[in-house]
């Protein structure tokens, strides 16, 4: 079975990484979406060690957790960003294939022999 790449699939994966991205610096308590890193605790008094260091080790943890998610969050939107400035750029170039040769230098800047930037070049083809 051919496995199909066409515009919608690629607009499924966009939209699956938009989700990623917004999600993944967040975690769940209770619903609240609070940060990992800005969980708190309460493992008995200042006084009490072994409560002070499993706090102070659950919240180390947390913030790389966080860093962690961060991370993912960014690959994900800039995985997103990147496909859909090639959908962006596919769709481009497929409206040069539907152009005459005169269209096509009149609508890329920059084009020409000093005529200015919409003049098509000069040159005749051999």
């Amino acid at each position: 079975m051919p496995i199909k790449v066409d515009q919608a699939f690629l607009n499924e994966v966009i939209n699956a990484h938009r989700l990623l991205a917004d999600g993944a610096p967040l975690a769940s308590r209770g619903g609240t979406g609070t940060l990992i890193d800005q969980m708190f605790l309460r493992c008995g008094t200042v006084n009490f060690a072994p409560g002070q260091q499993m706090k102070d080790r659950v919240l180390e943890r947390g913030k790389q957790i966080q860093s962690f998610l961060t991370k993912i969050g960014e690959g994900a939107a800039t995985r997103a960003n990147n496909l859909q400035l090639y959908l962006t750029l596919s769709d481009d170039v497929e409206d040069f294939n539907n152009m005459s040769a005169e269209e096509f230098f009149r609508s890329v800047s920059g084009w020409g022999s000093g005529g200015g930037p919409n003049t098509p070049p000069t040159t005749t083809p051999k």
